[in-house]
C-alpha cells in the first residue's frame, strides 16, 4: 500500500493500538516468563493453520526448524501480510529458517483495513506462541510485506518489544516515523519495480542518520514480498547484529562462510556495472561485518567507487528517478480530488485526469532511459492501485457512481488486470447495467475459467452470479 493510498487513522485507534502491546510489551520484559506449554507441533513442515487455544478464530501459519527442542529458547520472527496470507512468508522463509534456527510464525487474520483487528492479530499470536513455544524474547523479528510492513513497524515501536524489523515493500505508517526511543535493527527490502521503492529508499537514508544498524536490498520484480533467498540474507544479518549486540554468542565459521557469501554477492553486483548500487552494497557489508572480520580491503572498494564519476551520475539518476514518480503521480492524484469537487467543469475535469493518464502510459512507452522508465512505471504502478483500493472502498461503501470512475482510471493504467474490468463490473451490475457488466467479464476472460474459478468467483461476487455463465458472454465481440 503506497503512501497515495493510506487511510488516516484517529487518535482512538491509536489509543487502542499502545493499549493492545501493553501486554505484549510486559511480557517482553521477562525473557523467562514463557515456558512452552507442552504440546507437540510437527517440526520441519509449514503448518498453514495453528489455531490460537484462548482465540480459536485467531490462527497463524507456523514453521518449527526440524531441530527445534523446547530444551532452549530460539529466535522468533512474526510475519504480516496484508492479505492475512499467513503462509506466503513462512514458505518463503522456510529454508533459511531451518538454516539458522528461527520459529517463524504468520498471521492467518491481519490484513489491510483498520488498525485495531490488526492490533488484537499481533495480541493473538504473540500470546499463542507465548504460552506453547520456547521464545528467546532478545531476540524477536517483526516483518511485513505492504500493509503488512506498516503493521510490522507499528507493532515494533508499540511494544518495544523487538529487536529486529524486515520490511518488504512499504516502510513505516503515515503517522509515525523511526524513533530512537524504540531501536532495533531494520532490513529493508524493495523491488526495482515497486511502486513504494523511492519510499524505502528514502527510509533507509533517514535510518541511516539516526545510526541505526540498516541494510537496504534492491531486487529485481515489482511490489512483491522478496524472493526466499533475500529472506535468507535478512536472518543471516539479523544473526550478525544479534551478535554485535551480544544477544548470541559469536561463531567464527558462521561469520566466514556469510561473509564470503556476501563477497560474492557484492563482487555480482560490481561485475553488473551498476557502480552506485555496488557502492552502497559494500558499504552495506562494511557495516554489517566491522567488529567481527577483517573488512579493510571492501572498504577500500566502497571508497574506490565513490570517486568514480559514473557512481555519482547513477546516483543522481536514481534521485531523478524519484522524484519524477513523485512528480507524474501527485499530479494525477491532486487531477482526480479537483474531479470529485467539481460541479460544472466535471466532465472538463475528467478529460484533463484520462489525457494525464494518456500521457503517463505514452512517456512509459517512449522513454529510453532505464532508470528513468522505471520512475515512470512506478508512477504508474502506484497510481493504479491508488485508483483501485479507493474504488473498492467506494463500492464497499455503495457509492457505486464514484467507484465506477476509480475502476474506469484503473483500467486505462491497467487494461489486463483481470481483477480491476471484475470489480467494474460489479459496480455495473448495482448500477442497473448488466450489458455493460458482462462486457467488462467478458474482458476480464471469465469465459476462460474453469468451473470451480467460476463457482468462487460467484461466491465471493454473488451480484454477479446470474451472469457469470451466461451464454451472452460468449456473443460479446
Amino acid at each position: 500500500m503506497s503512501r497515495l493510498h493510506r487511510w488516516y487513522r484517529s487518535w482512538m485507534v491509536i489509543v487502542v493500538v499502545v493499549v493492545a502491546f501493553y501486554a505484549i510489551s510486559a511480557a517482553a520484559q521477562e525473557p523467562g516468563a514463557n515456558p512452552p506449554a507442552g504440546q507437540s507441533f510437527q517440526r520441519g513442515v509449514v503448518l498453514p493453520a495453528v489455531h490460537s487455544i484462548s482465540q480459536p478464530e485467531q490462527s497463524y501459519a507456523l514453521y518449527l526448524p526440524s531441530t527445534y527442542s523446547p530444551d532452549h529458547l530460539w529466535p522468533i520472527v512474526y510475519a504480516f501480510d496484508p492479505g492475512a496470507r499467513g503462509v506466503v512468508p513462512v514458505e518463503l522463509m522456510r529454508t533459511a529458517a531451518e538454516k539458522y534456527g528461527y520459529i517463524v510464525v504468520g498471521s492467518n487474520n491481519s490484513r489491510n483495513g483498520p488498525w485495531k483487528p490488526e492490533a488484537e492479530a499481533v495480541k493473538a499470536v504473540w500470546e499463542d506462541t507465548h504460552a506453547r513455544l520456547a521464545i528467546d524474547n532478545h531476540r524477536v523479528t517483526f516483518a511485513g510485506f505492504s500493509g503488512g510492513a506498516r503493521v510490522a513497524a507499528r507493532a515494533a515501536l508499540n511494544c518495544k518489544c523487538a529487536q529486529g524489523l524486515y520490511l518488504n515493500g512499504a516502510g513505516y505508517p503515515p503517522d509515525i516515523s523511526p524513533s530512537r526511543s524504540a531501536l532495533f535493527d531494520v532490513f529493508v527490502t524493495a523491488g526495482l519495480d515497486d511502486f513504494n521503492y523511492g519510499e524505502l529508499v528514502n527510509l533507509d537514508a533517514q535510518i541511516d542518520s539516526m545510526q541505526f544498524a540498516h541494510f537496504l536490498r534492491r531486487f529485481d520484480g515489482p511490489h512483491s514480498w522478496a524472493p526466499s533467498e533475500v529472506a535468507s540474507e535478512a536472518l543471516a544479518w539479523f544473526e550478525l547484529q544479534a551478535m554485535k549486540e551480544n544477544r548470541r554468542p559469536l561463531d567464527s565459521a558462521f561469520i566466514a562462510a556469510e561473509l564470503a557469501q556476501a563477497r560474492e554477492r557484492a563482487e555480482k553486483l560490481e561485475q553488473s556495472r551498476a557502480s552506485f548500487f555496488a557502492l552502497q552494497n559494500f558499504r552495506q557489508v562494511v557495516a554489517a561485518f566491522d567488529g567481527l572480520a577483517a573488512v579493510s580491503d571492501l572498504r577500500a572498494r566502497a571508497d574506490a567507487f565513490a570517486n568514480l564519476p559514473v557512481t555519482k551520475a547513477e546516483a543522481a539518476e536514481e534521485k531523478e528517478s524519484i522524484a519524477l514518480q513523485s512528480s507524474l503521480q501527485t499530479g494525477i492524484v491532486r487531477s482526480v480530488e479537483k474531479l470529485q469537487n467539481a460541479a460544472a467543469d466535471a466532465v472538463a475535469q475528467r478529460h484533463n485526469v484520462e489525457q494525464q493518464i494518456k500521457d503517463v502510459m505514452q512517456r512509459s512507452a517512449n522513454e529510453k532511459r532505464p532508470a528513468m522508465r522505471r520512475g515512470v512505471e512506478r508512477a504508474q504502478a502506484s497510481v493504479a492501485a491508488y485508483f483501485s483500493e479507493t474504488g473498492e472502498g467506494l463500492r464497499a461503501d455503495k457509492d457505486f457512481s464514484r467507484a465506477r470512475t476509480y475502476f474506469e482510471f484503473a483500467i486505462m493504467m491497467r487494461p489486463e488486470a483481470s481483477r480491476l474490468h471484475i470489480s467494474l463490473a460489479r459496480c455495473l451490475v448495482s448500477l442497473g447495467d448488466t450489458d455493460g457488466a458482462a462486457r467488462e467479464l467478458k474482458l476480464a476472460r471469465v469465459n476462460e475459467m474453469d468451473a470451480k474459478a467460476l463457482e468462487d468467483l460467484a461466491r465471493q461476487a454473488p451480484e454477479l452470479a446470474a451472469i457469470l455463465p451466461s451464454s451472452s458472454l460468449q456473443k460479446l465481440p
